[in-house]
């Protein structure tokens, strides 16, 4: 019975010091957490191009007025030949106005009879939080809901580069063709 009590007795001597020990790591934690990881950050030197040669590139919400429709002339007319699946390409002019509308008109080039009638659309377009994109609105199409219709541009220094229906660059070997560029 002896032995039982010793154990009863040294068992909260040995848990509470175990106890108290856990608490100030916590504390300890904290202070390296506080003091020494933002001066690691501060000297950490950041290239935009890493060793593997990639340039990341962040697009985040511009608040200080640094965005494409602050800093660039984007009002006047666009032109250039997107591509078409079922022809050799759509002669586009898009003019956006600094009001807000658009004009677009689009002529499918093709060697059929009766081709190449111009289509004309007009509407407003609204910029992206980033202020770096723009989509058109067609004015036939403001009370629908479906995407499949809106088009999507970058606008860049003397040019604007049509999107997928998701706001994303299109790649490969017709990314060049989806640029409109700007009329002097």
């Amino acid at each position: 019975m002896k032995s039982k009590k010793w154990w009863l007795v040294s068992l909260p001597a040995v848990a509470i010091p175990l106890v108290l020990s856990g608490c100030n790591k916590k504390e300890e934690m904290a202070l390296v957490e506080e003091d020494v990881l933002p001066s690691i950050a501060e000297e950490i030197e950041l290239d935009p191009i890493g060793d593997d040669g990639v340039e990341e590139i962040e697009v985040t919400a511009d608040l200080d007025g640094n965005a494409a429709r602050d800093v660039i002339d984007w009002a006047g007319v666009y032109k250039g030949t997107l591509p078409c699946a079922s022809c050799e390409g759509i002669e586009t002019e898009i003019t956006l106005n600094e009001d807000g509308t658009y004009t677009q008109k689009e002529s499918y080039i093709t060697t059929k009879p009766g081709g190449g009638e111009v289509d004309i659309e007009k509407g407003t377009f609204a910029w992206d939080i980033t202020g770096t994109k723009i989509t058109l609105v067609e004015d036939d199409d403001k009370n629908e809901t479906d995407n499949d219709d809106q088009k999507i541009y970058l606008v860049t220094e003397g040019q604007i580069q049509a999107l997928d229906y998701e706001g994303k660059i299109i790649t490969g070997e017709l990314a060049n063709d989806y640029i409109l560029k700007k009329q002097q």
